[in-house]
């Protein structure tokens, strides 16, 4: 399973590369800020994901279009960029911290990275990351799609209201990842994969102190070993 993940990532990273190239000759020489840069960047987070979109549909062939997540060619002439999510991290050493009872909002660290799913006909094909370094917005990676179909099912998981303002989670030592929300001002948590090492199940939304005292136990053990 990791296996197979870490392909799907190594495929994003190349795409990554082909889009920063792609993104630099469609600005040439009408930005002469972007001289010399090894990648375009914006002053928001939605400006990017706008022109990584626009690269991303001149990317998609008859020979690769299947590997990117659309079920034709033809259908990425329509792909529009779905509601973003806002990204919070929790480290290890809070991980390790956190005990029953404790407020699980504390265990969040927002970080400047934005994820768009990359949407047809309100059907998830792909997302496209962005991110801000010294105050300026650039894209950082596509997909996978399988990934970004997980994303989107743990955001309709949940019962939530479709005001219902959510995020995502990254818990970076287990390499989890969980949409969070808001039900009576009561953080809680969807994951977006099974989880079989730590007892969580795809589409399960837990209370986030219920999940964070279960990771708890794990980070305390933790030898920084991929599980």
């Amino acid at each position: 399973m990791r296996r197979s993940f870490a392909g799907l990532i190594t495929l994003s990273v190349i795409l990554l590369f082909i889009l920063v190239q792609a993104c630099n000759r469609d600005q040439g020489s009408t930005s002469k800020s972007n001289q010399g840069q090894a990648e375009p960047t914006f002053t928001d987070a939605q400006s990017a994901a706008n022109q990584s979109l626009a690269t991303f549909r001149k990317l998609v062939n008859a020979q690769n279009y299947k590997e990117l997540g659309f079920e034709s060619p033809e259908e990425v002439a329509n792909a529009a960029l779905g509601a973003p999510l806002r990204t919070s991290m929790v480290k290890l050493e809070q991980l390790k911290a956190y005990k029953a009872g404790d407020d699980a909002n504390r265990l969040l660290s927002e970080i400047d990275q934005v994820y768009y799913p990359v949407i047809v006909q309100n059907q998830v094909r792909s997302a496209i990351s962005v991110e801000q370094s010294n105050g300026k917005w650039r894209a950082t990676g596509f997909g996978p799609a399988n990934f970004a179909k997980q994303i989107d099912r743990a955001r309709k998981a949940g019962n939530a209201a479709p005001d219902a303002q959510q995020i995502l989670v990254h818990v970076a030592p287990f390499n989890l990842y969980f949409v969070g929300r808001r039900v009576e001002n009561k953080l809680m948590l969807t994951p977006a994969g099974d989880y079989q090492s730590f007892n969580l199940k795809a589409g399960a939304t837990l209370p986030a102190e219920e999940v964070f005292a279960t990771l708890a136990t794990f980070a305390q053990q933790y030898n920084g070993l991929p599980m």
